[in-house]
């Protein structure tokens, strides 16, 4: 109810009440609020005239992320289709403004990157272009290209496609192509002070790859370092021991688990699969769901309470 009475004299008091349902659409999508979420972002509508047009897309922006969290897939997809025809028409605007001068802007590939990764939890095979044109626009070696990269890695592991999996990995993994070499790299590179990836998100991409491509071809060295990889990781440094916790490691003990499984390993699976039972005791929502997904796909029995959610827990849910 905040500003429906309110009488302003001025337009950046106008704009300071969209920052104030800026910041509730961050909090109720941060808290899993749907309900209060969606009513912060009609308010954000229609204050949107008293911000900068990219302020605007970029809530409407996290409005389409959260609805993918919330597995309303077309809803998402709605909004995220729509802000790649608003930055479209920036972009264009902008050309005819500065000519040679003007470059893509980012914001038009980031919104290209969320729209893509909504079609890949639709297994919609368009998310490929999208993904592709997003990374034209990004400079090389920067954090969000190394993040849509990653998108695209899972988008060609769930899609089954080993080649151009392994044509984008030799980028991403700057030219490393032996599994001992990447996850060596992965460990290294991402417990730097100045990281430039997430070291649990790649080593997301980097564990399920092992399973769904390479699970007949894991060497004696990398099964073991996988058979405690905690403390492969803590050994590094603090850094890399910080990145232990939280998503994804529902989905990364989970493929750990059942390469246990395959080696006959059924100890150690037995305890990855132990540490995903401790996100369905203390998580809720999308995680505690993703968790549940997990275990039921190692084989554990589970109580499902999600309706209709197993057909869309697709790409980077699973």
């Amino acid at each position: 109810k905040v500003g429906d009475s309110v009488q302003f004299s001025n337009r950046k008091e106008e704009a300071e009440l969209y920052d104030l349902y800026d910041a509730g659409v961050s909090a109720y999508t941060h808290i899993g609020d749907s309900e209060k979420a969606q009513k912060c972002f009609e308010k954000t509508q229609q204050y949107a005239e008293y911000v900068a047009t990219e302020v605007f897309l970029r809530t409407r922006n996290r409005m389409a992320v959260f609805l993918g969290d919330m597995l309303e897939f077309p809803k998402a997809l709605s909004i995220a289709d729509e802000n790649v025809k608003y930055h479209e028409l920036l972009s264009n605007m902008k050309k005819q403004i500065f000519k040679d001068e003007c470059y893509e802007s980012l914001n038009h590939a980031i919104a290209l990157s969320q729209r893509a990764q909504i079609y890949a939890f639709m297994e919609d095979s368009r998310a490929e272009d999208d993904f592709l044109m997003a990374l034209e626009t990004m400079d090389p070696e920067t954090p969000d290209r190394l993040i849509t990269e990653s998108y695209l890695l899972h988008y060609y592991i769930s899609s089954g496609n080993k080649d151009k999996y392994e044509e984008l990995a030799r980028e991403y993994f700057r030219g490393k192509t032996s599994l001992v070499d990447q996850f060596n790299y992965l460990a290294r590179e991402g417990s730097k002070p100045q990281a430039r990836f997430s070291l649990k998100f790649a080593l997301y991409v980097y564990i399920k790859s092992l399973y769904k491509f390479y699970l007949d071809a894991i060497p004696e060295k990398l099964l073991n370092k996988l058979k405690t990889i905690e403390k492969s990781l803590s050994d590094m440094n603090k850094a890399a021991a910080k990145q232990i916790n939280g998503h994804p490691w529902e989905i990364i003990y989970k493929y750990l688990a059942l390469i246990m499984i395959k080696y006959n390993e059924n100890d150690i699976a037995n305890a990855y699969e132990s540490k995903i039972r401790t996100f369905v005791d203390h998580s809720e929502g999308i995680i505690q769901n993703i968790a549940k997904n997990s275990l039921r796909e190692c084989g554990c029995p589970v109580n499902r309470d999600v309706e209709n959610a197993d057909s869309k827990f697709t790409y980077m849910y699973t």
